[in-house]
């Protein structure tokens, strides 16, 4: 039985003449396959070339999954025949986004959701009119999603619970496809929560699914953001820009009911076994105090004693002395 890697699609004419033949065309999208196969036939129509982006360039969607999906040189996305380059990332912006999954990371792992999170895996969206293939920098998809994921899959073929993008400030299109187009694309498609990160902080936001089938942004409170999907786990947006470390989100309260569990515990017993062995050294410190006392007050007793006799002893010499016998 065939292991597709990528959507089962029906074959364009277009993409049966490019690849010469509906087997050929077929065979390509096989992951065993893909490797051999590209060049040679990719190539060989005039569909790839590795100096030169091809953003813009109109492709049927088998033509997309084969030729361009896995390009080794750009990363394309798929809007309804059109090709769209993603832009690369800064370094500020994976310093955000790799400080923010490891918070999701913590809270899934404390509260033990099963779990998937991907980056840069395509996903299709059936919209209105129109279909796009959209690869989110990171995705989340939650054990309870009715669509399994394949771990064997180079695509995912249902729809995130969460999608995270990183905004990119190097062009006003790129900044009009995550805060407006992928907005609208993510909520018709029905991804319960969209997150835009923006390292420049002004595009950053947070969208939920409402009842009403529309994103509502999930405003902070107490400069708090409460995810409506993942309940428990909260975040203040400042940190996404600060990442303050794990040691330091322990003492936070904000954090300190999911992240780094383990290092709390280890801390907590240290810090049991610290209070132990300080109360058993006080308990000792107590028991040479009381046999200290004890031993004065012995001692006292006996000096009180040896004073009563002396003076009871000087007192029968003075009455000897006087002739008076006891």
């Amino acid at each position: 039985m065939r292991n597709l890697a990528y959507p089962e699609i029906r074959l364009s004419e277009e993409t049966v003449q490019v690849y010469q033949s509906p087997t050929q065309a077929e065979r390509f999208i096989q992951p065993s396959e893909k490797t051999n196969i590209f060049y040679k036939k990719a190539i060989k129509s005039n569909h790839y070339d590795p100096s030169r982006s091809k953003d813009g360039l109109r492709v049927d969607e088998i033509t997309f999954w084969t030729a361009y999906y896995e390009d080794p040189d750009f990363r394309y996305e798929w809007n309804n025949g059109v090709l769209e380059e993603k832009p690369m990332a800064s370094i500020n912006e994976c310093l955000c986004s790799t400080w923010f999954i490891m918070i999701i990371t913590e809270f899934l792992k404390a509260k033990h959701i099963n779990h998937i999170i991907v980056n840069d895996i395509g996903f299709k969206l059936n919209l209105p009119g129109n279909s796009v293939i959209r690869r989110p920098d990171h995705a989340l998809i939650l054990g309870n999603n009715v669509y399994k994921c394949d771990r064997d899959s180079r695509s995912y073929k249902g729809i995130y619970d969460i999608c995270i993008e990183s905004l990119s400030h190097s062009t006003q299109q790129f900044i009009d496809r995550d805060t407006v187009q992928k907005k609208r694309e993510y909520c018709q498609g029905r991804v319960k929560e969209y997150y835009i990160i923006d390292q420049k902080e002004k595009y950053t936001a947070f969208y939920r699914l409402n009842r009403n089938g529309n994103y509502s942004k999930l405003n902070p409170k107490d400069n708090i953001i409460r995810s409506t999907v993942l309940k428990g786990f909260q975040f203040r947006i400042k940190d996404i820009y600060e990442q303050p470390d794990l040691k330091t989100l322990i003492n936070d309260p904000v954090y300190q009911s999911f992240v780094a569990l383990d290092l709390q515990q280890e801390r907590k017993a240290k810090e049991e076994e610290r209070k132990a062995k300080e109360n058993e050294r006080k308990a000792k410190e107590e028991a040479l105090m009381l046999v200290d006392q004890e031993r004065k007050a012995k001692e006292e007793a006996l000096a009180i004693a040896e004073q009563a006799l002396m003076a009871k002893k000087k007192l029968e010499q003075k009455l000897k002395d006087k002739g008076i016998e006891i």
